[in-house]
């Protein structure tokens, strides 16, 4: 039940490295850095994110402090599992959700966040069995929510679930 996606990143690492290398090592190397670096954009993007929405200077300073010197996060950003990116992805997702219900003229004026929205909602699906679940059952209530934007909103959902049933 490991997710398709995951085993086929961290795979094609390990399969890429040894043909080179000759070292899986490496390839859990180049892994680890990418997930790393992904889950920096996410915490960086975070942190703008709450900058936007007038977090103060400390509440910010707290969250980056935290990231960056909690041994848990450290860890978690090292493992090499599916969970690392799927919280990453989580964390994305309710931002843009937040993004949709507090500034809704800027989020649907911005064709970037609305890929990053869908990007971040097919990356909780598909790098977590039960993270399915928990997208669709806030795409339905977001669409209550969204009342007014239905018209804008329907499209987003309607690329989600077509392309995570592609896949």
């Amino acid at each position: 039940h490991h997710p398709v996606l995951h085993v086929l990143m961290v795979g094609y690492c390990l399969e890429f490295a040894y043909n080179i290398w000759g070292s899986y090592n490496i390839g859990i190397a180049i892994y680890t850095f990418i997930q790393m670096l992904l889950l920096a954009c996410v915490f960086a993007y975070a942190l703008r994110f709450f900058r936007c929405y007038r977090v103060a200077s400390w509440g910010r300073l707290t969250m980056l402090l935290f990231w960056g010197l909690s041994p848990i996060v450290q860890l978690f950003a090292v493992s090499v599992t599916k969970d690392t990116l799927f919280a990453g992805a989580f964390l994305l997702f309710i931002l843009m959700l937040t993004d949709i219900k507090c500034r809704s003229e800027e989020f649907w004026g911005s064709k970037r966040k609305k890929i990053l929205f869908i990007v971040s909602a097919l990356g909780t699906m598909i790098l977590r069995n039960n993270g399915m679940y928990v997208i669709l059952i806030m795409l339905v209530l977001m669409g209550i929510v969204l009342h007014k934007w239905w018209k804008k909103y329907l499209p987003l959902v309607a690329v989600i679930i077509t392309v995570y049933g592609i896949y």
